[in-house]
């Protein structure tokens, strides 16, 4: 039985690493308070001239990353990974998963060669998962062979800026940094260098006085936030060896923490005795400026259509599921997964679906971010948005973000001066709508808290939301779920879920313990 939160597929990392230290001591807290109870604010001036190129030269003898030789960087590191994305909170604590890394690094090649096992959600420890990268490409790793994989490339280029010596080797490599700032940050007086990748123009701050690198600094695109402040602080810095490295780097997004990687042992093992790390050749480099904002082939946004009644529909593709409900002429969309483009091809299946002009009600049933990220485009559409109370605030915060990277069609409307007004109805412990054709009903199990399912009684059709998960083994979800049936005196024909197709309650139920 999971108490977990959404148990959902996690996705490969292409992990990267960082560095660190084991035999050293940590410097001795301060003896007083601080004179004040939170950090000054980030402030910045434009600056130009000046050598980027010999700032990392010395934050490269500053980290030992010259002194390597023929020696490889090894150590170990473990990730905590703070699930804003898909806790049973839209607000902290997360849900987190914890990724444990043995790394190797190669400054020769710049090359990083990770074995990971992850554990989290009830699961775990995985098998441990291998990687070879580069700045440029990400290779998956089984015996001898090795796979090039695109797909952990994009997701890779979240962590790599994690290990702080291939950060600097990376930017020396490339040759392109600049002088761009003059930054206040953490106290200190810091330079800024930049340089545009392709996920964009990336900051790199080293401290005036050391050039030791401070914070990586980026903007990226994000489905549901239109784009995301991405910072990777390097914090606490000791001497191991050869090398100075921080004892713990910290991901935030948009100032909220999302990632701690805290590294243990680190040792230097001669290139001989170090795993295989050659980086095959002719390789066409994956960094793509689309694969790199981690694009999935156009198939995904294929959708299709299962019955689940004479007025109810399941539209599905290969990641998620939602539903759509005609009711006394009212058109109800049952989530809205994905993002803009999935809501789209969902609008199109609906519109051969349901022909014609239809009021349209988006029901909101859990807040994961992959759940949500269609909102704004049927808000956009003049959608009425229909969720539980402790939604309310979230999805208001989704639909007010302004977009600047790029553009939605709320952005665009809202440009204009022609977006529709944001309408909101709060769901309590349950709601009647098209005259009690559709009803919603709170779930508020222990693993389903602030979860709706949605009833449409002339086709008998039950919409689970994420809380049947499969129709193989019983869980707390699908215990919730079945509470809730039995409480309100449903008696389903079909169910689906964002997970599972239109299959017969009876598939279900026979699934519960004996009493």
């Amino acid at each position: 039985m999971e108490m977990m939160p959404r148990s959902r597929s996690t996705a490969i990392h292409a992990l990267t690493v960082l560095s660190v230290l084991s035999s050293a001591s940590f410097a001795q807290l301060p003896s007083r308070a601080p004179s004040r109870a939170w950090p000054v604010a980030e402030r910045c001036a434009p600056a130009t001239g000046g050598d980027a190129a010999a700032l990392l030269a010395r934050a490269a003898h500053l980290t030992g990353l010259d002194a390597l030789g023929e020696s490889l960087a090894a150590y170990h590191a473990v990730d905590q990974e703070l699930q804003a994305y898909q806790s049973d909170r839209p607000y902290p604590p997360f849900l987190s998963l914890t990724h444990a890394h043995d790394v190797t690094f190669d400054a020769r090649s710049g090359a990083t060669r990770t074995s990971t096992i992850i554990t989290g959600q009830g699961s775990g420890p995985t098998p441990a998962v291998t990687t070879l990268s580069t700045s440029r490409a990400t290779w998956l790793v089984r015996d001898t062979t090795m796979r090039p994989f695109p797909q952990l490339h994009a997701q890779g280029r979240d962590r790599r800026p994690l290990d702080v010596l291939a950060t600097v080797a990376e930017w020396r490599a490339a040759g392109d940094a600049r002088i761009a700032a003059t930054c206040y940050y953490r106290d200190h007086s810091r330079v800024v260098i930049a340089r545009t990748t392709t996920l964009g123009e990336e900051r790199l701050y080293l401290d005036r006085a050391t050039a030791a690198p401070v914070k990586l600094d980026r903007e990226v695109r994000d489905g549901l936030w239109g784009q995301l402040h991405i910072e990777y602080a390097y914090m606490s810095w000791l001497q191991v060896g050869k090398l100075a490295l921080p004892v713990t780097v910290s991901r935030l997004a948009d100032g909220v923490e999302t990632l701690t990687r805290t590294l243990g042992a680190v040792q230097l093992v001669p290139r001989e005795r170090a795993p295989a790390m050659a980086v095959p050749d002719s390789t066409l480099a994956q960094d793509q400026p689309a694969a790199a904002a981690g694009a999935t082939p156009p198939g995904l946004w294929n959708v299709d259509t299962a019955r689940a009644g004479s007025h109810s529909f399941q539209l599905a593709n290969v990641a998620y599921s939602s539903a759509v409900v005609l009711a006394r002429d009212t058109i109800f969309i049952l989530d809205a997964t994905m993002d803009e483009r999935r809501a789209r091809a969902d609008s199109s299946r609906i519109a051969q679906l349901f022909p014609g002009r239809h009021p349209l009600v988006l029901v909101v049933t859990d807040l994961a971010w992959p759940h949500i990220a269609g909102v704004r485009f049927w808000v956009a559409r003049g959608a009425l948005v229909v969720a539980a109370e402790g939604s309310r605030d979230m999805l208001q915060r989704v639909v007010e973000r302004r977009w600047t990277s790029r553009t939605d069609l709320l952005e665009e409307l809202r440009r204009a001066g022609s977006a529709p007004r944001y309408r909101f109805r709060a769901v309590r412990d349950s709601a009647s709508l098209a005259g009690g054709d559709l009803r919603l009903f709170a779930l508020d199990g222990a693993a389903s808290e602030g979860a709706l399912v949605a009833w449409h009684s002339p086709d008998r059709f039950l919409w689970a939301s994420d809380y049947v998960q499969n129709t193989r083994a019983w869980s707390l979800y699908t215990a919730d779920v079945a509470r809730a049936v039995i409480a309100h005196g449903l008696q389903p024909a079909r169910v689906a879920a964002e997970h599972i197709g239109v299959v017969p309650w009876e598939a279900i139920a026979r699934l519960a313990p004996a009493p």
